[in-house]
């Protein structure tokens, strides 16, 4: 268990932080990672298999928040031949423990079940691999634009040394480029030591203290991986996720659990480090995750489209179909995000505006996206996490009623050098029905009537919720217009479409910094550039 940390007055600020083990820091682990093609339909497995059960996630434990979130429910999580577009033989490997299948990232998203062989002759039931492209880097980012490509979460298996691989997709067509990305973590001497070598709490901030972290080098993070230095940005709120791997580890196996996690997310799904800023296990214990300092905004690849000002840190283990999150869990969950929120002057009990979305401070996942991430027994966990890290961040956290994050009260009134003809604003309301789009659109959008506009225009069932198909078909839209597919509805495919306007053409006039910021969020026909070292993101030109 987790020493608390103390609270202290605020702007005392405690000794910094040394994040290397004390003594030698441990060798790095080298990891390996195998890939083997997906293609094809093999007829001799279609019969060896014929009587193979599955092992599909009951689909009454599927999340119910996120079906009210995005008006539909899920689809169950049953095989269905008449989908089936890839089927491979049984194939013999070398040894891994964990494996994540991927595509070329403009694909539509599938259904993938694997086997795997854990002795001679023994070969598993087929095994259903969630998917979410919602676990990804920021679009329009260089990380995003580099060599992403689009999968499955990683799944712990036994060590294996053979597998078969089935993909299911709905509109029948295979995704190119499909592999099975096979880890193998290595084992280390290191890793049954974790609990000796944590980083002493320190770093005292306006709130919480610092928890103990165990530091990448003591979990054997290969740092030879990494593609490119860390981007920064701002931190207003932070998202709780779940790996959705296995729960059954045990301590001395958590290390190898990262290292495979770390591994796919570079290797296999071409991120440049891995997407979580930390992890944290059924002991209690937190790790860190992405690189560039446990203290710093560090941009990661947990919440697309939101990854820049939040983070994120991620529960080992699956909570949506059975697992529950240990008092530990719980415990480092509330000390991580009260230090963490306060750093920002964030109090972990109030609304915030993150990309012109509210959100609570500390949320789940399923909030942003349509996914069941991190899970129900771990997000019916939230309210006690809230109320718990706000205790820790004490009087000295800013008060709910009035958090720094939340919408800017409008600007105070300023006299302008020429002043302009009939400087009383005309009142305008909401049209219910809107004849022009007037935020940018991308997954998860709020704005419900004017998805349905870009819907009807890009000919497809107009519901108002902008999930996988509508981001399909503003892709295939964009490349038709020689536009960057990004699957983002931004000002310049929006204008491509005749759809882009402003009620009205407003007098410029100054807005609070918070005010500006969530503009620039929705400035999506430029990429969200965070310059390395940088503390916010780079300025950008607001919206007419």
């Amino acid at each position: 268990m987790l020493v608390a940390g103390a609270v202290v007055p605020a702007l005392v600020m405690g000794p910094t932080v040394t994040l290397s083990a004390q003594g030698d820091d441990p060798e790095p682990v080298d990891t390996s990672m195998q890939t083997v093609p997906v293609a094809g339909i093999s007829t001799e497995a279609a019969t060896d298999t014929r009587n193979v059960a599955y092992n599909a996630p009951p689909a009454a434990e599927h999340s119910q928040v996120s079906a009210v979130l995005t008006e539909s429910p899920h689809d169950e999580v049953e095989p269905d031949d008449d989908d089936l577009v890839a089927l491979t033989k049984k194939q013999s490997t070398e040894k891994f423990s964990a494996l994540g299948v991927t595509w070329e990232s403009e694909q539509e998203p599938v259904e993938v079940w694997v086997r795997t062989k854990t002795a001679a002759t023994t070969w598993s039931n087929w095994e259903y691999v969630p998917s979410s492209q919602d676990h990804a880097p920021d679009p329009g980012t260089s990380e995003a634009a580099g060599q992403a490509r689009a999968g499955t979460d990683p799944l712990m298996v036994p060590e294996s040394d053979g597998v078969q691989v089935r993909v299911e997709a709905k509109d029948g067509s295979a995704p190119t480029g499909m592999k099975v990305n096979l880890i193998d973590p290595k084992q280390a001497g290191q890793d049954a030591e974790l609990d000796q070598q944590v980083v002493p709490p320190g770093n005292a901030t306006a709130a919480a203290t610092q928890p103990e972290i165990i530091t990448r080098a003591q979990w054997g993070a290969d740092e030879s991986l990494r593609r490119q230095d860390p981007q920064y940005g701002t931190v207003r709120g932070g998202f709780v996720h779940h790996t959705a791997s296995t729960n059954t580890y045990t301590s001395e196996q958590v290390a190898a659990q990262l290292r495979s996690i770390y591994t796919y997310h570079v290797q296999g799904r071409g991120w440049n480090d891995i997407g979580y800023n930390y992890l944290v296990d059924k002991y209690g214990r937190i790790f860190e995750g992405r690189y560039g300092g446990v203290d710093k905004a560090v941009v990661g690849a947990h919440t697309g489209g939101y990854n820049s000002q939040s983070f994120a840190m991620s529960a080992l283990g699956d909570y949506q179909n059975g697992g529950q999150p240990t008092a530990a869990m719980v415990d480092s969950y509330a000390k991580l995000y009260a230090w963490k929120l306060g750093q920002h002057e964030v109090d972990a009990t109030s609304s915030v505006t993150i990309y012109g979305r509210q959100f609570d401070a500390i949320s789940g996942h399923r909030n942003a996206m349509s996914t069941s991430c991190p899970g129900d027994s771990l997000y019916a966990q939230l309210p006690k996490i809230r109320q718990a890290a706000h205790v820790l961040q004490g009087s000295s956290a800013p008060a709910p009623t009035t958090p720094p994050v939340t919408e800017a009260p409008a600007p105070p009134p300023v006299s302008k050098p020429t002043p302009k003809p009939n400087p009383t604003p005309t009142p305008t309301t909401k049209p219910s029905s809107p004849a022009t789009v007037k935020h940018t659109l991308r997954r998860g959008s709020p704005y419900r009537d004017e998805v349905r506009l870009l819907q009807r225009k890009l000919g497809i069932t107009a519901d108002g919720v902008f999930g996988s198909g509508t981001e399909a078909a503003v892709k295939r839209y964009q490349r038709s217009k020689r536009l960057g597919a990004d699957g983002i509805a931004g000002p310049n495919t929006l204008r491509a479409m005749g759809l882009y306007g402003t009620a009205s053409t407003p007098v410029t006039k100054p807005v609070p910094p918070q005010a500006e910021a969530d503009r620039q969020a929705q400035a999506d026909d430029e990429a969200v550039l965070i310059g390395t070292g940088e503390a916010h993101p780079a300025p950008r030109q607001p919206l007419p």
